[in-house]
This record gives structure tokens, C-alpha cells and sequence, in this order.
């Protein structure tokens, strides 16, 4: 007989829709559930039909410690995706601290050396965001400026802004903010406000503040020029992880040490961070040299040949302001590009090296493991869900 599973899980964003489709493939490949689920956005209470409701087991992302104790008051298995992180934490979450690495690193990379982080409200998740980022800075002896703007003045400072009433509260933060600042919103929606701020404020996007979101919310990111940049949470593999845990405890199998923590992808980067914060214009013209021929079978010296300037005092002026050398900066782009290729195509892996750079299949084999720890196709197994390949 089938399961019954209800998903209490929200549609309203991508986050949540991507949670779904990694769970619709564990069923599609794993078993077969009767699956009840209705449209949701995130802060909906639970329908009154719950009360009627029998089934096997839930999977939720409860947005707070009373919507996930109604549920855990069912007495069925229940798989946590969100919660209140204190008597519901999260089972299946981000790595906060790989996230936060992430966004500081690609701000860092890019030469700058101000940041800030937005978010208008005080919860769990955007506190581990917030978090983690400014943990990452401070490795690198760097601070962040922080704006919480409560809920109620976000709604406000919406309905003004579509109405085109003045209220100049977060177009003043962003001035007041050293430029160029690079800053990360704890989501896309987020930073898609702080985009529409900097166009109200006259800031130049992305010269004067670089935005980066979280969660890859591909509207959001889209809809708007500059196109924003964002951090892929990976939320496919989430959904997917979720479902696994819940046919484990609905069969009383063994369960894995809780939480489960899932890497991001990376960065995804769009006009909004589309550039190099250096102010050493032969650094920056050595970054943009690497950007754009590292798909050919070059090395330092083809990158820095056109640079009038000694190589040691070029590597010297290089590793001051990036904190890398040359040829490191230009195996980590070419490495990033790589893991990008192996997660969202599906080329053979004997032919991705041609489009990083590495003409010799056996040696990108061997590039990659040395990187990375692991194999091109073990990487792709791990974060990659549902795309076919030929190998």
C-alpha cells in the first residue's frame, strides 16, 4: 500500500520549489508515495483540514515553534527543514559556514575590501547567514556593516516605494556605506529590494555597491538589470536528502547523525558582481586577462605578457591585493569552471578539460583530484541530481 506523505513545504519561492523537485526525484527514482501538498507561501498558517488529515509521515519547512509542534502533535515521522533551531531544529539544512565562505571569498576575489550584509528581519536562518559571513571577513581581517530593518518598515518601505512617496531610510544606509562595499542580503527578494534602493539612490550597480542574494531564485535574479548574482544552496539536494530521511523513518530503518548538512553549489554570478574592486589598474588587468583567456591553453606568462612590469614585482603588487598568486587565481577560475560544467551539463568529463584550459584528458583527471580530493565524477555524483550523462 502506498505511503501518504504530506509536504508542508512553501511555493512562493524557488527555494522551496527546488526542495520539492529534489523530493519529486527520490520518489520518481526510489519508491512510490501518495503525496498531498497544496500552494503555500512561506508564512501561512496550517490549514484547518490538518486536523482531519491521516497519513504516514510530513515533510516541513515551519517557519516557526508553533506551526512545528502542531505538526509533531500528529505522532508521525516528520522531517524538519526550516524550524525554530531550538526545540525544532533544522534535520536537512545549508551549510552555513561553506555559504558564508562563499559569499565573503567571492567579494574578497574580487579586490574588495568594505562589506556589508542586509536583511529586514531577525530570523534563525538569516542570523547563521549573517553569521557566517562576517566569521569568514573576520579570517580575513575584514569587518561588515550590518542593517536590520524590521519587518513592518520593509512593508512600509515597500508600499512607499511603489506608491513613490519618499522615505529615504535605506537609500541612507546605502550611502552612508564606504564605496565600492561589497554586500550579501540573506535572500534573493532581499537583494533585490537593495537593487531597487541603489537605482532610487543613484548608486551604480555593481561599481559602487556589488549585490549578492542566496538561494539562486532565477526571477529575482533575472527580472531586474544588473542582473543579480547569487549563492545555489543547493536546495534540489535538500529536498532530495529530506525524502530519503523520511522513508528511513517511516521504515524504521537506522538514521544517519542529525543534521544533515548540505553544501551550496557556489556562486552564480551575474552583472551585480561583475567586477574587479582593484584599485592597482595592472592587478585588475591581470584578473581580467585570466577571466577571459583561461579557457585557452595559457599559463602566467601568456596572462602577464602584455603587463610592462618585472614578474616578481607584478607576483609581489598580484599577491597583495588578491592574498593569492598569479597561477594559483588562475587554477582556481579554471577549477571553478570545471565544477560548474560537471553540475549543470552533462559533457563527458574526458571533454571539459578543452574548456578550461587542459587539453589532455588524463591531466585534468589528475588537476581536478589534486584540487579537489576527488575525482571529476565523484563530484558530479555528489551535486548532481536528475541530468543524465554520457559516460
Amino acid at each position: 500500500m502506498k505511503k501518504q506523505v504530506l509536504l508542508m513545504i512553501e511555493t512562493s519561492r524557488a527555494h522551496g520549489r527546488g526542495m520539492l523537485e529534489g523530493i519529486a526525484q527520490y520518489i520518481r527514482e526510489k519508491t512510490h508515495w501518495k503525496v498531498f501538498f497544496e500552494d503555500r507561501g512561506v508564512m501561512e498558517k496550517i490549514p484547518g483540514w490538518l486536523k482531519t488529515w491521516h497519513g504516514d509521515g510530513i515533510i516541513t519547512r515551519s517557519p516557526n515553534s508553533a506551526f512545528a509542534a502542531e505538526l509533531h502533535e500528529k505522532n508521525l515521522p516528520v522531517v524538519e527543514l526550516l524550524g525554530d533551531g531550538q526545540r525544532f531544529p533544522s534535520e536537512i539544512g545549508e551549510d552555513f559556514i561553506l555559504a558564508g565562505k562563499m559569499a565573503a571569498d567571492h567579494f574578497l576575489e574580487r579586490g574588495f575590501r568594505n562589506f556589508a550584509f542586509f536583511c529586514p528581519d531577525n530570523t534563525v536562518w538569516s542570523k547563521h547567514r549573517r553569521d557566517a559571513f562576517q566569521q569568514r571577513l573576520a579570517e580575513n581581517d575584514a569587518s561588515c556593516e550590518v542593517c536590520r530593518f524590521p519587518k513592518k518598515e520593509m512593508k512600509d518601505y515597500r508600499l512607499n516605494a511603489i506608491l513613490k512617496q519618499s522615505d529615504d531610510f535605506l537609500e541612507n544606509w546605502l550611502r552612508s556605506l564606504p564605496k565600492p562595499t561589497g554586500l550579501l542580503a540573506a535572500i534573493d527578494l532581499h537583494a533585490a529590494y537593495i537593487l531597487e534602493a541603489c537605482l532610487n539612490a543613484n548608486i551604480a550597480v555593481p561599481e559602487e555597491i556589488a549585490i549578492l542574494g542566496c538561494g539562486n531564485d532565477r526571477l529575482h535574479c533575472s527580472l531586474f538589470f544588473p542582473q543579480l548574482s547569487s549563492i545555489d544552496l543547493n536546495s534540489r539536494r535538500i529536498g532530495y536528502e529530506a525524502a530519503q530521511l523520511l522513508d528511513k523513518k517511516m521504515n524504521g530503518e537506522p538514521l544517519p547523525p542529525l543534521p544533515v548538512i548540505i553544501p551550496p553549489i557556489g556562486v552564480v554570478t551575474r552583472q551585480s558582481t561583475d567586477i574587479i574592486a582593484v584599485h592597482d589598474a595592472d592587478v585588475a588587468q591581470v584578473l581580467k586577462n585570466i577571466r577571459e583567456r583561461f579557457v585557452e591553453p595559457v599559463g602566467v606568462q601568456q596572462i602577464t605578457a602584455e603587463i610592462a612590469m618585472s614578474r616578481r614585482t607584478l607576483e609581489r603588487r598580484f599577491q597583495k591585493c588578491i592574498g593569492r598568486t598569479i597561477e594559483n587565481e588562475l587554477i582556481r577560475v579554471r577549477l571553478e569552471h570545471a565544477k560548474y560544467l560537471l553540475r549543470e551539463t552533462n559533457f563527458q568529463i574526458t571533454a571539459i578539460g578543452p574548456h578550461v584550459g587542459i587539453v589532455d584528458p588524463q591531466y585534468f583527471m589528475r588537476f581536478f583530484h589534486r584540487e579537489t580530493g576527488m575525482t571529476p565524477s565523484q563530484y558530479r555524483r555528489q551535486n548532481q541530481i536528475g541530468v543524465p550523462t554520457n559516460e
